[in-house]
């Protein structure tokens, strides 16, 4: 590194990293509860368990919202790096209104299936913000 200025960048940029993967990992919890409670709710779970799924997954998107934040904060940092997630958990309302009204197994069915694609697309996107944090370890 050739100055305090340099050093200075590198490090804010590690620590906008470590944002990212900190919203993320809270992302993924948030889709693991939402998650066990959609097995509930498929297995002959209640409205109650409906409910409160639909509350995790709320959550979820609002967390995958702020990890998406935290990315473009470290985009800032670091300009030569591209946006690393593409998480969309929008449910969409009919899949939503299926899923409080009608609760059968396919609304149950589909909205697991829109929380596993979520978390794999969390692991993906904290994978390569590691990536970019070992490599900004490296300059220092």
């Amino acid at each position: 590194m050739k100055n305090r200025e340099q050093k200075k960048e590198v490090k804010e940029a590690i620590q906008a990293c470590d944002n990212v993967i900190r919203a993320l990992d809270n992302a993924k919890r948030s889709l693991n509860l939402a998650q066990g409670l959609g097995i509930i709710d498929l297995l002959g779970g209640k409205a109650f368990a409906t409910f409160i799924k639909q509350n995790r997954i709320n959550k979820a998107e609002r967390d995958i919202l702020k990890a998406q934040r935290a990315i473009n904060l470290m985009n800032e940092e670091i300009l030569d790096v591209r946006s690393i997630m593409d998480v969309n958990l929008e449910m969409g309302p009919l899949l939503k209104l299926a899923d409080y009204f009608f609760g059968g197994p396919v609304a149950d069915w589909l909205v697991l299936g829109r929380l596993v694609e979520g978390k794999r697309k969390i692991a993906q996107a904290k994978k390569q913000a590691l990536q970019v944090r070992n490599g900004l370890e490296r300059l220092l």
